[in-house]
């Protein structure tokens, strides 16, 4: 989202329209910037350049609600020094951090989360932080990805950065310009597909790449685990609307994911 939650709501509202349905709730992907002020910048990981405050201000204050409950997770680009302090809670009004690892049950389904992205280097213990050693904040810790593979059942799985191995080297052409390219090895990391592994959820759901994608995971007890990468919102593809249809979660907006296709 990267601060443009208005463009996320009617981009949602659309969707749900043109689908014919109504949102219960909106999960999102991190790199969600949940800036309340100026002094929430300069904690987060980012070029000066795309250092800006965003539209959550305006959800914050009370200028602005969100129509439905949305609950996130974070990314490599979060105002952690606020999201480390609130732990997982309320942000706004209907609006939650679920934290860095959540395992929580929303509406009857059972939702796991973790945050950031896989770094060398990250630390424990979330002091405020600000200006170089933005970075060392920005990944999962090794405890908090055992947390979240211990979680247990799933039915849909929350990661910013995708599994390993996901993408099938048939499309990788898809992937060799854009955001992040760097060919199908690069994508993903050993740890997110850890998480993936060890819970099988029905659907796991990323963002980072600002791409759309559709595959499925294949476990080796032969279990199979739908994945959609998500594109950056303002860009088509950036949404995916579920239902759950005798206790499976079917996709709503299969037209926009067809072909695998970049927005």
């Amino acid at each position: 989202m990267h601060g443009h939650m208005h463009a996320m709501v009617g981009q949602v509202q659309a969707a749900a329209q043109k689908a014919g349905v109504e949102i219960d709730f909106v999960l999102q992907v991190g790199d969600f910037e949940a800036h309340r002020h100026e002094e929430d910048l300069e904690t987060m990981c980012s070029p000066a350049k795309y250092r800006k405050l965003g539209e959550f201000a305006h959800y914050h204050s009370g200028q602005a609600t969100f129509p439905w409950p949305i609950h996130f997770i974070g990314g490599n680009h979060e105002p952690y020094g606020f999201l480390d302090r609130l732990k997982a809670g309320q942000a706004a009004e209907n609006c939650f951090f679920l934290g860095r690892v959540a395992s929580v049950e929303i509406q009857g389904l059972r939702v796991v989360g973790l945050s950031g992205i896989e770094r060398a280097r990250c630390l424990g213990g979330r002091p405020p932080i600000g200006g170089k050693g933005t970075k060392n904040y920005v990944g999962f810790t090794e405890d908090e990805v055992l947390q979240a593979a211990s979680a247990g059942p799933a039915d849909v799985l929350l990661l910013h950065d995708w599994p390993a191995g996901v993408v099938d080297p048939l499309d990788a052409e898809q992937f060799r310009y854009g955001h992040r390219a760097g060919g199908v090895d690069s994508i993903g990391n050993a740890s997110a597909r850890l998480v993936v592994d060890e819970l099988r959820p029905n659907w796991v759901l990323c963002g980072h790449m600002h791409r759309s994608y559709r595959t499925e995971i294949r476990h080796r007890d032969g279990s199979r685990t739908s994945f959609a990468g998500l594109a950056k919102v303002g860009t088509p593809a950036a949404v995916a609307i579920f239902a759950v249809e005798e206790g499976r979660i079917v996709e709503v907006t299969k037209a926009q994911a067809a072909g695998n296709a970049l927005p």
